[in-house]
């Protein structure tokens, strides 16, 4: 266990060393470091673009999975063990969707709450509301 845990702390350290070698090496040629979320400077716009990756990512791969456990259903043919690990899976994959659509909508909800609050007391919001902001 130590012997392995020694291995992955030596990887990481030299992975790490690597990085910063690369990254001095980069800025010391005159390049720069683009921000890989586009013009987002606000943590509402750091939240609407993680939120719209994990839909587009995670949403077709549940789609993906729920069909997968249409077919060991299918696939079961009747037999009971199959059968069970078949709709536990379709359970959790149902589980998830619930998961990732509800964290979108309570996004959304906290969001338009606070810019209502914003406006209803007269405070300039902006571009607060989370469809708008950057």
């Amino acid at each position: 266990m130590k012997k392995s845990l020694s291995r992955f702390s030596a990887k990481l350290a030299s992975s790490v060393g690597l990085f910063l070698v690369y990254v001095q090496v980069a800025l010391a040629q005159g390049a720069t470091i683009v921000n890989p979320l586009g013009s987002t400077v606000t943590l509402c716009g750091f939240l609407k673009n993680l939120l719209n990756v994990v839909l587009a990512v995670g949403v077709p791969f549940l789609v993906l999975w729920l069909i997968y456990g249409g077919f060991l259903m299918v696939m079961s043919r009747g037999n009971p063990a199959k059968l069970e690990k078949a709709k536990r899976n379709i359970a959790w994959t149902i589980g998830g969707i619930v998961l990732i659509l509800g964290a979108w909508t309570v996004m959304y909800v906290i969001a338009n709450t606070i810019v209502s609050i914003q406006q209803s007391s007269g405070t300039s919001a902006g571009n607060a509301s989370l469809a708008n902001c950057n």
